[in-house]
């Protein structure tokens, strides 16, 4: 079993251009056990009124690249969100989970089943006030996946060396309603949120006439879908941490999200509900490992603060051009997490629980630098994740 190799964090980098905004990059490596040794990049910008972040991974081993693009912006009504992700990188066909490829009077086993996928997923969502903290919302959504394979289910003999490519698009959209009591929506500290939201997508192009990576899954033309949020925060000032020869009263914020989904009909992979297919969803299961039409989550942080306004890379400088760089200082937060759900359609279709450990250093409310170590007893799987914003 491989040494788990903790965080190596090269640079840490946030000028402010003015008091009340500042942008800021993060490059960085970390070791993940799906992709092993992860070089991420992290640039964006943000204010009390909007927020962008775009973030990079790239995993030199099986030549992966994951992007996040997320923007908050005051355009329309009271705000405007676009948050698109683009991942190229192996996964698993339930196809061929052995392959015999013929070579003359015998055949020969691929070991590396895994096949080549690239997937982008963008959505618009425009928000508008409704009453007092309550709102609702128009949201859009364009999916693309294809599929790369060295090798064609064959005839007789199973599979045949022979690359095929298939690929797959969805559009959609639907409305939304909530209730949200929230000071701000990427790192609060207390209040409730909930939404619902109602839509459907439509099948514009399916080249294999059926799932992209998985055959036996046919594609429906129009699919519908539900998804249901809800957010509370605790925030409390007074709960001891006992710490080797000094206790301190840490500010704490208890955090618990409970969501659920339902699509109408056995979705294909691209519009499916994925296994850690972002940080807010199933942290610590393997990638792409469940999926399926429906699913339901708990999860819950308890997010401690033992320091407070500690000082940072950023300090020296300040030091040295105290009228330019201001002092920029971050809490320390130590963060013990659990995440209970279940995904219906997955194989095995069995309800599975995540533990987790985070170091954050939170620099403001909209920007918080988290590096967590997840485990998952029931694939007995450990890895490590790297990110700029709270999951929830």
């Amino acid at each position: 079993m491989r040494r788990t190799i903790f965080l190596i964090e090269a640079l840490f980098i946030a000028l402010a251009i003015s008091p009340v905004f500042a942008w800021f990059a993060v490059p960085m490596a970390y070791w993940d056990r799906e992709h092993d040794w992860t070089a991420y990049f992290a640039v964006g910008f943000g204010d009390t009124t909007k927020y962008g972040a775009l973030e990079m991974r790239y995993a030199y081993k099986d030549t992966t690249i994951i992007g996040d693009l997320n923007l908050d912006l005051p355009l329309f009504g009271i705000g405007t969100k676009l948050f698109a992700h683009y991942i190229k990188s192996k996964t698993f066909d339930p196809r061929k989970s052995e392959i015999f490829v013929t070579c003359g009077d015998s055949s020969v086993e691929i070991t590396d089943t895994r096949e080549r996928i690239e997937e982008l997923n963008v959505r618009l969502f425009q928000k508008y006030k409704a009453d007092i903290g309550s709102f609702w919302g128009i949201f859009g959504e364009y999916n693309r996946g294809r599929y790369f394979s060295d090798y064609s289910i064959g005839d007789v003999s199973g599979f045949v060396e022979h690359a095929e490519t298939t690929e797959a698009q969805y559009v959609g959209g639907g409305l939304a309603f909530g209730y949200d009591t929230r000071e701000g929506d990427m790192d609060p500290e207390a209040g409730y949120y909930f939404s619902i939201e109602g839509g459907a997508r439509y099948l514009l192009e399916d080249t294999s006439d059926a799932d992209y990576v998985n055959a036996t899954t046919k594609s429906p033309k129009v699919e519908g879908f539900i998804y249901i949020d809800q957010y509370i925060y605790t925030p409390t000032s007074a709960l001891p941490v006992e710490i080797p020869l000094l206790t301190v009263q840490a500010p704490t914020v208890i955090a618990i999200r409970t969501s659920g989904a339902y699509n109408t009909s056995e979705v294909p992979q691209l519009i499916s509900v994925k296994g850690r297919d972002d940080i807010s969803l199933f942290r610590g299961l393997p990638p792409r490992k469940l999926s399926g039409y429906a699913y339901f989550v708990l999860a819950a942080d308890i997010r401690i603060s033992p320091i407070v306004r500690m000082y940072t890379p950023i300090t020296p400088l300040h030091l040295l051009m105290p009228r330019t760089i201001p002092d920029i200082r971050a809490d320390v937060e130590i963060i013990p997490s659990i995440d209970i759900g279940k995904i219906y359609g997955a194989n095995p279709e069995e309800q599975f629980y995540t533990w987790g450990l985070a170091l954050g250093m939170k620099f403001t409310k909209r920007l918080t630098a988290r590096y967590e170590i997840l485990w998952t007893p029931k694939f007995d799987y450990t890895t490590q994740y790297f990110s700029i914003r709270q999951p929830f």
